[in-house]
């Protein structure tokens, strides 16, 4: 299987050099950049942020002892991985007036790929894992029966839009852990409320610790007035500040009729068939099919939720039952 999503495995170790080349006592006293991972957990790459405390500075780096490239004073750039386990430094320096240079940072990270999923189709003996999906309807639930049930991971709804607040979150987010399920909190996403407004509320209501799974948030709301790039602006903002806010990249669940519609006079007023978010791992709605349908901007999904009506021993009611599109070990690479 392919694998080629980043994850980072250690955290930064900053240490200060200092060069020969410091400023002159007449210029100004030059701060060396902050140099901080910027996100990029589960995608393809491994997004590194310098910034610089004085806007009249600019920043000089190397990567793995590249030429130095010229930056502005706060810079957000790609490293791609081709190497699993490799090893990725950053040297840099603020520069004034071209000439005058601080003191050298640098930070380094040990990346590793996580598993991605490459089919859309469901294969004769495909490995799948099970998972639920829940909320305050599906309660009370019995998660240590749950996990006797065979479920391996459970999406927990934490919050829908700005104002509410899952009623039985507070109850079923440490049950959860506790039972040896693995855990993703959620968000049902109102398009025509501030997405940042809405990624604050959500944040709020949980701290990631080790072995969680990425947030997600549900995207399958039309909006009355919204084009699609705007809705998708939306949806961007909330992804970044997710993302900046736990360290996790999220996962976006939806549905292909859905993401795939058009906004043109009498279309789907939806996302148009949006790529921005194709490196983000997928949850894709689709019931009663033998395989489900993909919104074309992604290669293949990764969690498939095929059922709102499925039964499990010790959850109230029916429930949306998950397939993860691999075996639990490789679910097990997309943990924090």
């Amino acid at each position: 299987m392919k694998y080629n999503w980043v994850k980072s495995m250690i955290a930064v170790v900053a240490v200060f050099i200092v060069l020969g080349c410091g400023g002159s006592s007449n210029g100004p006293t030059l701060q060396p950049p902050v140099i901080a991972p910027a996100g990029g957990e589960y995608t393809k790459i491994f997004r590194i942020t310098l910034s610089s405390a004085n806007a009249s500075d600019e920043i000089r780096y190397t990567l793995n002892n590249t030429a130095p490239t010229l930056s502005s004073t706060k810079y957000v750039f790609p490293i791609p991985v081709t190497v699993d386990g490799s090893n990725v430094t950053i040297r840099a320096i603020t520069v004034h007036g071209g000439s005058q240079a601080s003191a050298e940072s640098t930070a380094s990270w040990t990346l590793k790929y996580a598993y991605v999923p490459t089919s859309k189709s469901v294969d004769p003996g495909a490995s799948l894992t099970e998972g639920v999906m829940v909320r305050d309807l599906n309660s009370p639930i019995d998660w240590a029966r749950v996990k006797e049930a065979g479920i391996v991971f459970a999406f927990i709804r934490a919050a829908d839009g700005t104002e509410y607040v899952d009623s039985k979150f507070a109850d079923n987010w440490p049950a959860a852990k506790a039972a040896g399920v693995l855990r993703a909190p959620y968000q049902f996403f109102e398009p025509d409320q501030d997405p940042v407004l809405q990624a604050d509320k959500f944040c709020k209501q949980f701290t990631l610790t080790s072995g969680d799974l990425p947030p997600m948030l549900d995207v399958e709301l039309k909006s009355s007035t919204l084009k699609a790039e705007e809705y998708a602006g939306k949806i961007a903002q909330w992804v970044a500040y997710v993302e900046e806010n736990t360290g996790m990249v999220p996962i976006i669940y939806t549905a292909a009729i859905f993401w795939n519609g058009d906004d043109s006079p009498g279309g789907n007023p939806c996302l148009g068939g949006c790529t921005a978010f194709r490196d983000l791992p997928l949850t894709v709605g689709h019931y009663a099919t033998a395989s489900p349908s993909t919104p074309d901007a992604w290669t293949a999904w990764t969690f498939w939720n095929y059922t709102m009506t499925g039964v499990v021993t010790g959850i109230t009611g029916n429930v949306n039952l998950v397939h993860y599109n691999g075996t639990e070990t490789q679910l097990q690479t997309l943990q924090k």
